[in-house]
């Protein structure tokens, strides 16, 4: 199955696993991307309590991505938080950054309240490829974000699981209205958990595909 997501994460079926906190493990991941899709790790992933420090969590990112490539010579993904509350710099995501440059990880789901201009342009200087997910979403962030250089956004409708967007949109109504203003691969997420949810994301001008139970869709070419 070849696609634009496919072609941009060397992936052989469009499948992404979602970033969830606690749950993906390395076993997790690599049995996603085992399987041809792409397994995403998570904030502490593989981990039972908190990380007490950066380095701390550095340390840890780093076993659980060295875990993950002894299970799988297939690619996988990172989950890169952007600073918040008008942070420009976080400790934190530092050392995320440092750890995926050391361990040649290159690609990410990025996500944050907007697109920070200067961990994206540190990403792409290293050729990363990131995916981006607004934590809440409109058309204006989004197109935004197009703007600012992402290879491909996640958009999240207010019935997705994990970070609850702050605005009541559903997917099937955010959807069609960024398809039609983006140009690059566009991934719904939230609600869509039988064939007739991914048979309407499609109506609405868009190629599959999976992001964890959500589903992929990618602006459909004029002829």
């Amino acid at each position: 199955m070849i696609n634009r997501i496919t072609e941009l994460l060397g992936i052989e079926y469009p499948i992404i696993s979602a970033a969830m906190t606690w749950v993906t493990s390395a076993e997790f991941v690599a049995a996603v991307s085992n399987a041809g899709g792409m397994g995403v790790l998570g904030p502490n992933a593989g981990q039972t309590e908190k990380a007490t420090s950066a380095e701390d969590m550095a340390d840890r990112l780093t076993k659980e991505i060295r875990k993950v490539k002894a299970l799988t010579n297939k690619p996988f993904a990172v989950n890169y938080i952007f600073p918040m509350g008008g942070a420009t710099e976080d400790p934190f995501t530092n050392a995320v950054f440092d750890v995926l440059v050391k361990e040649n990880v290159k690609n990410v789901i990025a996500i944050g309240q907007h697109v920070v201009d200067r961990e994206l342009k540190r990403l792409k200087e290293q050729d990363f490829k990131v995916v981006y997910r607004d934590l809440s979403p409109t058309v204006e962030k989004l197109v935004e974000a197009e703007k600012s250089g992402v290879d491909a956004l996640i958009v999240t409708g207010y019935e997705a699981g994990g970070h609850m967007s702050d605005y009541k949109i559903s997917t099937l109504s955010l959807v069609p209205q960024i398809t039609s203003l983006v140009k690059i691969p566009v991934i719904a997420a939230g609600g869509i958990i039988d064939g007739r949810g991914a048979k309407a994301s499609t109506i609405y001008g868009c190629r599959r595909c999976i992001y964890g139970n959500k589903v992929y869709s990618d602006q459909r070419k004029s002829s």
